[in-house]
């Protein structure tokens, strides 16, 4: 915080300090169970004060899983979903998209509609081919999050299916573990602070 209150940095460098920090508060919030109601709307302030696409899609995805997972807004995850959504699409970042992605799947994934999950999810598909996604370095991290969720999405969409679906969905889910695993050793590990 005192890095970002420093004379002389834009409203851009003061959010880019920020937002490792505010990850790092969601993950705290998670791991204690606790909840900061004021959370989701100091992450929707700095996202709103941002110009800089990248930045704003950074603090949709932040603010998206925090309304999903801890406030429990699905209605509002969803609309900062669709916004993400297009501001996605107007860039070329193949790691901002499947980040978006992964975001409104997730989203799905905490409504329990396993199939909707599933089939965002199938949109990332098309950045298997190293050639497109090894052009951004977290592209690789974010496709093994991507095949990783739409997993398990389909590992709990098999226990609402009959014998034959079900075999097909978990087979499928171990396919899409074992290629986020693959994904998942070609990316350089985050620190162990993380």
């Amino acid at each position: 915080i005192n890095a970002a209150n420093q004379k002389g940095l834009s409203p851009e460098d003061r959010a880019r300090i920020m937002l490792p920090g505010l990850w790092a508060r969601y993950y705290e919030i998670r791991k204690t169970g606790g909840n900061d109601f004021l959370f989701s709307a100091i992450i929707d302030t700095w996202r709103r004060n941002v110009k800089d696409p990248e930045l704003k899609l950074n603090y949709g995805c932040l603010l998206s899983v925090v309304l999903s997972e801890i406030d429990i807004d699905l209605k509002g995850a969803e609309k900062v979903n669709n916004e993400m959504k297009g501001l996605a699409e107007r860039t070329d970042n193949i790691s901002l998209s499947l980040k978006v992605w992964n975001a409104r799947g997730l989203t799905a994934m905490q409504k329990k509609d396993w199939q909707e999950a599933i089939r965002i999810f199938n949109s990332a598909e098309r950045f298997l081919t190293p050639p497109e996604t090894h052009k951004f370095p977290d592209a690789l991290q974010y496709l093994g999050n991507t095949l990783n969720n739409r997993g398990f999405a389909k590992l709990n969409l098999s226990d609402e299916v009959d014998q034959k679906k079900k075999r097909d969905l978990i087979s499928s889910a171990i396919v899409d573990l074992w290629n986020a695993e693959d994904l998942y050793m070609k990316v350089v590990p985050p620190p162990l602070k993380h």
